[in-house]
């Protein structure tokens, strides 16, 4: 590219003329480049946003999934508690120390007391000193090795002061390793067949 310019003297008159040549190949090779980076750089974002845009789509998959199956947990859990509810049967749940963390209604039937009263207690916090030795060894025992709680008397003390003959059923619950986590299982009052014995 040539370009040509005058110049004047102080007295405004022609001095000459300015010639100034451009090399426009360095340009050009510069603007190829940019083009091909600007291209690169577009492809790059396009193939990106379409790889966001799966993400999304997936996660909204999954959202979905996730909220039908907290909805079907919701019903799973109502469901339990009106069957809890209508059981003849105290319903618990305890950690691997023998502490209560879930109790049915049922229990104010039992022993007189409410689920918030049970819950946080252990079993043999409602026993009589020599039961409580008595239940806490059958209970390492079991616990031991992961067995079930099958048919164990114990006597509890009703909220009134009454001795409550319990029998006790419950299953070992597991961790996925297989660790003991506590056991689930159900108390049914049977003092009226026990004084029906003696």
């Amino acid at each position: 590219d040539l370009k040509a310019q005058p110049f004047y003297d102080d007295n405004r008159n022609l001095a000459g003329i300015i010639e100034t040549f451009k090399d426009s190949t360095q340009f050009q090779t510069m603007q190829e480049k940019f083009d091909k980076y600007k291209q690169t750089f577009n492809d790059k974002l396009e193939e990106r946003t379409e790889d966001l845009q799966r993400a999304n789509n997936n996660l909204q998959i999954e959202l979905s999934e996730l909220q039908f199956i907290e909805e079907a947990l919701r019903e799973s859990e109502k469901r339990f508690r009106n069957i809890a509810v209508s059981m003849v049967v105290w319903i618990w749940e305890i950690d691997e120390t023998g502490i209560y963390t879930y109790c049915s209604e049922r229990v104010q039937d039992t022993l007189g007391y409410s689920p918030q009263d049970i819950v946080g207690k252990k079993m043999v916090d409602f026993m009589q000193p020599k039961e409580a030795r008595k239940i806490t060894q059958i209970f390492l025992e079991v616990a031991d090795e992961n067995n079930p709680i099958k048919d164990v008397e114990n006597w509890n003390i009703h909220k009134n002061g009454e001795q409550i003959c319990l029998l006790t059923n419950g299953v070992p619950i597991l961790d996925q390793y297989g660790a003991l986590k506590g056991y689930r299982g159900v108390h049914k009052d049977i003092t009226e067949q026990k004084i029906a014995e003696k």
